[in-house]
Parts: structure tokens; C-alpha cells; sequence
């Protein structure tokens, strides 16, 4: 690892909820595409449970949750929508930007960001957004407690990565420049963050953080577009042209099967239970030995995962309905 230590006080944000922005179109593909180049849903003829149906058809582009009754979902055109446990409801935004990345640590304290600048927090009644701000694409958000969020992106002017952090009262901020982005972030305590995305020659890039300062791997991989994991010696992620790679506290290692697709995001609950979505209906799941492809009924870009348990999983993107997994099949 090479060792690129940051201050966090490059810049400090005024407002109280920092203006981070959000630009869809740096996106992989397109929203209203599939991946395959088709348009539109491929199952709009499916009899959906009333738990699956969306208050309306919007992309949606991350799912996130704090329990199977709190369950959140973010898109274009400012969307979030919120699972009770019964049905998803609309929760007004007060946006009319896409919303890319949404993490919580109560049900009282919820953040997203997304485009122009959009930061949103939920305090368990309404949303509440800072001042917009142009200049940076906010990708990825993950937050250990109240006073310790970690957001991830992208500066558009000069196609660089950046690094935001929130102490509970100011956002402060890193340019990344050996990053042309950052599209993820997860960690699985205050002392163990990771960041994954891109070079500007298009290749894997990774910070692993302490919450001070980050240090640079030396991945041997393409470009990444999901990170996940349970300690500081089991982190996987997921490279957009299909490799997905674990850490095992001392080196990266290709998992099993090679090339898989299109890949977007992944989630888990343990070593023998992830999942991973991407382009064109792509679907599948490591038991710890192999990765297994899904079947569902859709051929529409799956933009993200949500676990629980082994028997509950979420996934959404470009369907007029989500898709759940009760550990023995997807519906619809």
C-alpha cells in the first residue's frame, strides 16, 4: 500500500448539510437503457404483490436499510421511497435531482446525497437539504454514527476523485487526484473506511482509511463499482467489467467463475451469503464456495442490493417494481 495521507481541511462547508453534487450521467450506461440497449421494462405484464409495487415508475438507483421494516430506496428525479414492512411509500424530497446514494444509522438519522449538489438528511419526520453547491458528483455515502459520515465522488471540472467527511457539525473535504472517481464507500467501523473507483487509465482504485488518514492499495484490477464487507480482513468488491475480488487482510484474490457481467453494486450479510447486481437482469449470489446466477423476471439494469438475513434481500433499479428474495426465490 502506498500511503496518501489526508487532512480533511482542505476545505471547510459552511452550511449545515454540505452541498455535494450529483451528476447521473457520469453513470455507467444510462438510466433509461437496460444494458442491453433495450428501453423500458421487459415485465410489465407480471402480476406484482402489492409489496413489491412502487408508488410510481422511476429508476431507482440504491436500496438501503436499518431492519426488513425500514427499508429506503433513492432515484432520479429526487425520488426516495421508504418500505414499512407492508407496501413502499413516497417520502417528499424537497428535490427534483437524482439521488444516487442513501446510508443511515438510525431511524432518525438518515443521509443522501445526489445530483446538484444535493445533500439530504432524514430525521425521522421530513427531509431537510443544505445550499446547492456546483463542482462535485457525490457517488456513495456510509456512516458509523451521528458524527461520522463518509461520502464519495467525483469533481467534475477537473474529472478527479473526492472524499468528504462529516464530524456532526462541518463537512471537510479532499481532492483525490490519482482517482478520476470514487463511486462507493463502506466500512465496517470509525477506524476501517474503504473507498473504491477509478484511475484516469481506467483501472481499479482503492483508499482504506483509519479515520484519519488513507492509504492507497495497489489493486491489481479494473475499474470498481462496489465495495462491501464484514471486518478489515474480509472486504469484497466489485469490478464494472464482472471480476469480483476479496481481501483477506493480505492480499486480493479473483473469487471463483471469472468474468460475470455488468456489475454495479453488492451487499451481504457474511462470507457465505453476498450478492451482486448489474447490467441487463444480472443477479447472483457467493454461498462461499461459487457464485450462482438468479433468475428473475427482468432484463432491466439492477442498480443495487440490500441484505438483511440470508432469507431477505432487496434489489431495484430500472423496474417499475423491486425485487425480493425470501431465500428460496425472487419475486415477482
Amino acid at each position: 500500500m502506498s500511503r496518501m495521507p489526508l487532512k480533511f481541511s482542505a476545505r471547510r462547508l459552511a452550511p449545515r448539510f454540505a452541498s455535494l453534487l450529483v451528476a447521473t450521467t457520469l453513470l455507467v450506461g444510462c438510466h433509461a437503457k437496460n444494458g442491453d440497449g433495450s428501453t423500458g421494462s421487459s415485465s410489465s405484464d407480471l402480476d406484482v404483490p402489492k409489496m413489491l409495487q412502487l408508488p410510481q415508475k422511476s429508476d431507482l438507483i440504491h436500496v438501503w436499510g436499518l431492519n426488513p421494516k425500514d427499508i429506503w430506496a433513492v432515484g432520479n428525479k429526487g425520488r426516495i421511497v421508504h418500505f414499512d414492512g407492508t407496501e413502499w411509500k413516497n417520502t417528499p424530497s424537497g428535490t427534483a435531482a437524482a439521488v444516487q446514494s442513501i446510508y443511515g444509522v438510525a431511524p432518525n438519522d438518515v443521509w443522501a446525497v445526489g445530483e446538484d449538489t444535493t445533500t439530504l438528511h432524514w430525521d425521522g419526520k421530513v427531509w431537510t437539504q443544505g445550499e446547492p453547491k456546483k463542482g462535485e458528483t457525490l457517488l456513495g455515502i456510509w456512516a458509523s454514527g451521528p458524527k461520522d459520515v463518509w461520502v464519495a465522488g467525483v469533481i467534475v471540472d477537473d474529472g478527479s476523485g473526492v472524499l468528504r467527511h462529516f464530524d456532526g457539525k462541518t463537512w471537510e473535504d479532499d481532492p483525490i487526484t490519482a482517482a478520476s472517481s470514487l463511486w462507493r464507500t463502506w466500512g465496517s467501523s470509525p477506524t476501517d473506511v474503504w473507498m473504491v473507483g477509478s484511475t484516469p487509465d481506467a483501472k481499479g482504485f482503492i483508499l482504506h482509511g483509519n479515520g484519519k488518514h488513507f492509504d492507497r492499495f495497489d489493486y491489481p484490477g479494473g475499474p470498481l463499482r462496489g465495495v462491501w464487507g464484514t471486518s478489515p480482513d474480509d472486504v469484497w468488491v466489485a469490478e464494472y467489467e464482472g471480476v469480483i475480488q476479496h481481501w483477506d487482510g493480505k492480499k486480493w484474490t479473483p473469487t471463483p467463475g471469472g468474468k460475470q457481467g455488468r456489475l454495479l453494486n453488492l451487499w451481504g450479510t457474511g462470507p457465505t451469503d453476498v450478492w451482486v447486481c448489474g447490467l441487463a437482469g444480472l443477479l447472483m449470489h457467493f454461498d462461499g464456495s461459487k457464485w450462482t446466477r438468479q433468475v428473475v423476471n427482468t432484463k432491466d439494469v439492477l442498480w443495487s442490493v440490500w441484505t438483511d438475513a440470508p432469507n431477505d434481500a432487496w434489489v431495484v433499479g430500472n423496474m417499475p417494481f423491486a425485487l425480493h428474495y425470501d431465500g428460496s426465490s425472487w419475486a415477482p
